[in-house]
């Protein structure tokens, strides 16, 4: 077969057609200490601000992001946004330069400049982490729901927006960078999971065979991670019968793309969402709480 001449398979439909300045993001101090974090949410914002838009982001090109931290970005700036494409000027391979990304339109004039600000950092966070407490962090209970949906046991419940019953990593799958970085912050001395917390994660049959090799599967499976493989988690629930989000409370995962559909897909009265990085998943594993 052949690709349709249309759209992002054509040359000129492949160019920038708005400019995302981050710079103030970075002289803001971001990413901070959670950096994992800092690539799902930034593509969250840059999804919403660009939606249909190819955007051709600058400003972050010295951070030198890895492919996983690629990989989280473009999953989330896909589902905020419905952009074909984005370009990270001095990162992707169609942006070399600004000029080059913006292609006839070179120069910048006509083609509009938005200046992402740690606002709209902070908004697609909240956004993403939907099952916080709207009072700014603290367990009142009073913005929280009733915590209903089933299960006994586990870490969340009542009124309380911190308890987790459910760790979801691998969306996109999990790389075996990541499994490995995962395997060493379990296995680092910081505790036991806690009982009444699943973690689950998804990844390709492919990665799981190289994580036993390495001996990382060993690792995650004794301190209690379970392994999916070959389906992804916007499946698990709904498309695919599965007991663990069926009955789960309150998950957290580091996903962007994940913490968008899960509550649409669960859609169960009192299910919440929480949101965090690759460390504060494991720490809510640990202690059966989101971290602050």
């Amino acid at each position: 077969g052949r690709p349709p001449a249309a759209g992002a398979h054509l040359d000129q439909h492949r160019h920038a057609t708005l400019v995302l300045d981050a710079s103030a993001l970075v002289a803001a101090g971001l990413p901070a200490a959670s950096a994992d974090a800092f690539w799902p949410t930034l593509g969250y914002a840059c999804g919403n601000l660009a939606q249909t838009r190819v955007p051709a982001l600058t400003g972050i090109a010295h951070l030198r992001p890895t492919r996983d931290e690629l990989k989280a970005f473009a999953a989330a700036f896909g589902t905020s946004g419905a952009a074909a494409l984005f370009h990270i000027v001095g990162v992707t391979p169609e942006a070399a330069d600004l000029q080059t990304a913006l292609g006839a339109a070179g120069s910048g004039e006509g083609v509009e400049t938005l200046r992402l600000s740690p606002e709209h950092f902070a908004s697609a966070w909240r956004t993403l982490d939907s099952g916080a407490p709207s009072s700014g962090g603290h367990d009142d209970g009073g913005n929280c729901g009733d915590g209903g949906g089933g299960g006994g046991g586990g870490g969340s419940g009542g009124g309380d927006c911190s308890g987790v019953d459910l760790v979801a990593l691998g969306n996109p799958h999990l790389s075996f960078s990541e499994v490995e970085s995962l395997a060493a912050m379990v296995g680092g001395g910081g505790g036991a999971k806690h009982r009444d917390v699943r973690v689950i994660a998804t990844l390709s049959r492919f990665v799981l065979e190289q994580a036993e090799a390495a001996g990382h599967a060993l690792t995650l499976s004794e301190f209690g991670v379970e392994f999916i493989n070959d389906t992804c988690w916007c499946m698990l629930g709904d498309v695919v019968p599965f007991p663990p989000i069926q009955s789960a409370r309150t998950l957290i995962t580091n996903s962007g793309k994940y913490a968008h559909y899960a509550p649409g897909l669960v859609n169960r009265s009192g299910f919440k969402v929480r949101y965090s990085g690759l460390a504060g998943c494991v720490a809510a594993a640990r202690t059966g709480r989101a971290p602050p």
